[in-house]
This record gives C-alpha cells, structure tokens and sequence, in this order.
C-alpha cells in the first residue's frame, strides 16, 4: 500500500475502489476511501469495521460494505455503511436470493475483483495483491496474519517485474483462480482489460504488468460516479415472507433426518445422501453428517445440523 497509496488517493474521480474489510483501516489511514468494502469471513472480525473518528472523516457518506451473506452476524451490525449482501454458493442463492451467487476464489480479493466484473467495470485492476510473501509477513502490517511468516515449505514462483517471489500453497492456488478468471473473461465478448499494478509480489498469469501511477495517467475522469447507494436498494429482491417459508421447509427435513437417525441411522444416511442430491443448501448445512462414520457420529452432526436451522428460523422470524 505504501508504493500506491498515493495514486489510490487519485483514483476517486476515475473508478472505483473495492477492498477486503481486513485492508480497510490501513486504506483509511494512508487517505485512500474505498467505495465498497468485502466481508467474507465466518469468524468475527468486525473490529476491522469499526472506524474511530479520524478513519471515518476520511470514509465519508456513501460506502458500502457488501457482505456474504453467510459471513459471521457481527458484521451485519457494523455502523455507517450502506449494506448490500451476496451469496458465495449456490446453496444460499437457491434459498435466501435469486439463484445467482459470486464466483470466487475463497477469499476477499478474488471475491472484490469477481464483484467488479459483475457490476461491468473496466479496466480490472489488481493492488496490493501480492499472492506471496512479503518483507516477512503474510499481509500488510495492521491486518490479520502480520506476524512474522516464515515458512519452511514456500514455494518459489516469478514474480512481478521478472522477480521472484515466495508464496504458499493457499496463495498458489489463488493465482490459479486468477489464471482461469483471465482465462473466462478473454473468451467474452469484449472483454475488460485486466492489469496488475501490485508494486511487488507475484506475477499473475493473464494480467498485464503495469505501475498504478502510469495506468492512473491514462485514464479519463467519469463523467458521472455510480451511486451505489442508490442503485442497490432498487435491485430486484426475494420476497422475505418465501424465504422464510423456505427455511422453515428446511429446517423441517433435517429435524425429520434428525429424528429417524436416531431410529434407522442407516436408513437416515441414505436419505441425507438424496436430500443433498436435491438441495445445494442442505448439502452444505448436511456436510458432517454425510461423512458420518457411525450411529453416535451421525446423530451428533444431525443435531448440531438442527440447532443451525432453529437459529436461523428465529433469526428471521424476529427480524421480519
């Protein structure tokens, strides 16, 4: 962040700037307003959303903070933003939205830049995305994984400007994603150009190498910013009393599941395995119990499976 803090702080009147929530506060406190922030986390981490004073002057009004919709709960309550929520698999598409959910590659860059192509943005520019290891550390000083990252099993890779980088097997299988994204969106209609302007790091197959302050150059101010605040509560939306209806459906088979495996534990299992066949959702909802390896172990995962959808039932009893 410190090679392109400043180009970031310019990019405001010529797009759009989409951060993890983990980057927020290190963005915040170079001068750098991101226009839309990503949590994906299910562990709480909503202390990276709670801005003092100083952080939220530099925000402002109009920030949203897109939320994956099974993210953990705390971070539906953080203050000052508009709230916009996406689904990361086809099950909660299938039962909390309209069938369609966010391709990604399992964490909050691959997740913003799949956001941006969605909304049809163009150029695609990757910052501070470095895939590898860098100055000894996993991620930018002030966000989580900052302690010292040494790790005996690195792997090398090349690296931007024809260096070479350290990575992990996490971070590699992340620029595989990005290799395949560049791959898919190539063979569109006129597809977006993809850059990656990350001072450092590693190189990401299918992105054009540039630094941020020479792509920033050559871009043409907006004529009009997209009002995201307005635009998203004008999205076509699910009717909340279907949805709970839906859940309450749900809920309803895993405690029959519940119950008969505590009667028929064999016949139960076979059910469960048909009911994931049906419903993406219960398929995620059903995951321990479909490698349950005995009686005692598939009741268990059954009940922890149920208490899942009674919490959730009242959740949306008492919020609609």
């Amino acid at each position: 962040l410190d090679e392109n803090a400043e180009e970031l702080r310019g990019v405001g009147g010529k797009g759009l700037v989409i951060a993890s929530s983990s980057a927020l506060k290190p963005l915040l406190a170079k001068g750098v307003r991101p226009d839309i922030v990503l949590a994906l986390e299910s562990s709480d981490t909503s202390e990276y959303l709670m801005l003092n004073d100083e952080e939220r002057a530099v925000l402002g009004e109009g920030a949203v903070l897109a939320l994956a919709s099974s993210s953990h709960p705390a971070h539906f309550g953080a203050p000052g933003f508009h709230k916009a929520i996406f689904h990361l698999t086809t099950g909660e598409a299938q039962t909390f939205g309209q069938g369609h959910f966010l391709p990604q590659g399992g964490n909050s860059g691959t997740a913003a830049f799949a956001l941006a192509y969605v909304l049809g943005l163009g150029p695609l520019v990757l910052v501070a995305q470095d895939q590898a290891y860098g100055q000894g550390r996993l991620h930018a000083q002030g966000t989580p994984g900052e302690v010292d990252a040494t790790d005996p099993e690195a792997i090398t890779v090349a690296g931007v400007g024809g260096t070479v980088a350290s990575t992990n097997t996490g971070l590699l299988a992340s620029l595989g994603w990005y290799a395949a994204a560049a791959q898919t969106i190539a063979a569109q209609a006129s597809p977006p150009a993809l850059f990656n302007a990350s001072a450092g790091g590693a190189q990401v197959p299918g992105f054009t190498e540039i630094p941020l302050a020479t792509l920033v150059a050559t871009l043409a101010p907006v004529g009009s910013r997209l009002d995201l605040a307005a635009v998203l509560p004008k999205l076509p939306r699910g009717s909340r009393e279907e949805m709970r209806k839906d859940v309450e459906q749900l809920a309803g088979v895993v405690n029959t599941l519940r119950r008969l495996a505590v009667m028929d534990y064999k016949k139960a299992y076979a059910e469960i395995k048909s009911v994931g066949d049906v419903s993406a959702f219960l398929a995620q909802i059903l995951a321990e119990a479909q490698v349950a390896t005995g009686r005692e172990e598939l009741v268990a995962a059954l009940n922890k499976a149920d208490n899942l959808m009674t919490v959730m039932r009242v959740n949306l009893s008492e919020r609609h």
